[in-house]
């Protein structure tokens, strides 16, 4: 059982009842400790710690959920999204900032994803974007360049003062005719 403080903190408590003829005896365990140590590996499994997205394994899981259900899809499609310049960042400032990087697009890509899709940081620079139950491709790309023309406008300023658009690559590809 999930139980909130009055401090408005939550503990988790386990409760064993042993019925016997004559009577019924009970034991309540905090368990805090262990479910929110279960909940922290549950996360570091599913998400992108830099990023905060949700991974390459939580991507294809909910993604196979999605599929599953395939009348709901309607018009689909996969955006693929590759970071530009990462290697020259990593090479000329070092992975720190290569990091902030992949920050700062990570905040500029997620301010900007529609409510019905979902977005994942597969690996390094790598990105995916689902895009789901649009009425048309038009529909899809309209939302695509909205979301290319918005994310395109964030710049990443290098500690040499040098302000560089947060620029990347990618492709496309739609449900269900590919």
């Amino acid at each position: 059982y999930e139980v909130k403080t009055e401090l408005g903190e939550y503990r988790y408590v386990r409760l064993n009842i042993n019925r016997n003829k004559d009577s019924i005896t009970g034991l309540a365990e905090d368990v805090t400790q262990s479910v929110l140590e279960r909940k922290r590996i549950e996360y570091e499994r599913d998400y992108d710690l830099l990023t905060g997205l949700i991974n390459r394994r939580a991507f294809y899981r909910q993604a196979g959920k999605i599929f599953s259900q395939s009348e709901l899809l309607g018009c689909t499609a996969v955006l693929m999204i590759d970071l530009d310049n990462l290697k020259e960042i990593n090479d000329n400032y070092g992975h720190e900032l290569g990091d902030q990087y992949i920050y700062q697009a990570t905040k500029a890509f997620k301010a900007e994803v529609p409510k019905n899709a979902l977005l994942s940081r597969l690996s390094g620079d790598e990105f995916v974007l689902l895009l789901t139950n649009y009425e048309s491709r038009e529909a899809i790309w309209a939302e695509v360049e909205r979301f290319i023309e918005r994310t395109k406008q964030n710049i990443f300023v290098a500690p040499s003062g040098e302000n560089m658009q947060i620029g990347y690559s990618g492709g496309i590809a739609f449900y269900p005719d590919d």
